[in-house]
């Protein structure tokens, strides 16, 4: 499901069942919520009912794919445009939190879209085309391929390092998460095109929210494919964090050290990087240990300040 987004149409019999029961009239509280206590031709209508919004969802991909071509052609686009392609992906949105309507998406050419559509030059639209390619691809081997196979990798990369919005970016990388999450093609695509120094890079910037994401893929890598640490530590990922902790206390340092546990854990060498003076590791932990302790909103943070004293510091 798209962030901060759900779905208004249901996907399967019960989901339709619920969504029958919940808009019947208040006062009638008798009809079950159990496929299975349903009697049989009730239970036919049902699945008839479904079978119809099935079509008539790939329809109205349809009309929203050709609005979004139409929309794209048109070399004289205006904020008016621009307005129609908001609510034309927000449909979209609602429709491919679907597995099988997110692979309809592609059959129906929908991913020939989404290159132009993230250079359109309204931040709305661009943001928007971001959040659109994570919910196509997120937990969905197809569409990871399909994506793959169109260079979404690399164009989501450009996005977050060149385009100047902070809504844009942070949903490109958004998007590159869900995009590599348990798909090693796209992990590998990702670094043959320079992923990671994007990523390097985008940690540098004063964006917190990206901050925060960019941690949270790094933490994500190094768990699915341990052979990142090395790469990660080589490329200076341990010193860069460190430095990043050292700055006034934010949200974003509780992920800052969740990488760092990532990046150090089973690697001697990152392991053997924290003990360097310049990086003031130990102190920066120790510190932030009576900062924290006893404040419940920092749980987590505690906890891995602790094993990465634990682990590096003994």
């Amino acid at each position: 499901m798209s962030e901060g987004q759900g779905s208004c149409y249901p996907r399967n019999l019960q989901g339709l069942l619920r969504f029958c029961t919940e808009n019947t009239q208040a006062e009638d509280s008798t009809h079950p919520t159990d496929t299975s206590s349903i009697d049989p031709e009730r239970r036919e209508w049902l699945e008839q009912a479904l079978n119809s919004m099935t079509v008539s969802v790939v329809e109205e991909m349809e009309k929203c794919l050709q609005i979004l071509r139409n929309s794209i052609n048109d070399e004289k686009a205006d904020g008016d445009a621009f307005a129609e392609q908001k609510v034309t992906l927000e449909k979209l949105l609602d429709f491919v939190d679907s597995m099988d309507n997110a692979i309809d998406f592609h059959k129906l050419g929908g991913f020939s879209l989404l290159q132009p559509l993230l250079k359109e030059p309204d931040t709305e639209v661009k943001a928007l085309t971001a959040e659109l390619v994570a919910e196509l691809v997120q937990n969905n081997s197809y569409c990871q391929k399909a994506a793959i196979e169109h260079h979404l990798v690399e164009t989501l990369l450009n996005v977050i390092d060149h385009d100047p919005e902070e809504l844009v970016k942070v949903k490109a990388l958004y998007a590159i998460s869900c995009l590599c999450r348990q798909c090693p093609e796209a992990q590998q695509v990702m670094e043959q095109t320079g992923g990671f120094s994007v990523l390097l890079r985008a940690l540098q910037s004063p964006i917190e929210k990206l901050k925060i994401k960019t941690c949270f893929l790094l933490s994500n890598l190094c768990s699915q494919e341990p052979t990142y640490r090395e790469l990660l530590f080589k490329m200076g990922f341990v010193e860069q964090l460190a430095a990043l902790l050292q700055t006034e206390h934010n949200r974003s340092h509780e992920y800052l050290m969740s990488a760092v546990l990532a990046l150090v854990s089973d690697h001697p060498q990152a392991q053997e990087e924290c003990h360097r003076p310049e990086l003031g590791l130990k102190s920066i932990l120790e510190n932030r240990l009576k900062l924290l302790e006893g404040k419940e909103e920092f749980q987590e943070e505690l906890h891995y300040c602790h094993q990465l004293l634990n682990l590096c510091f003994n």
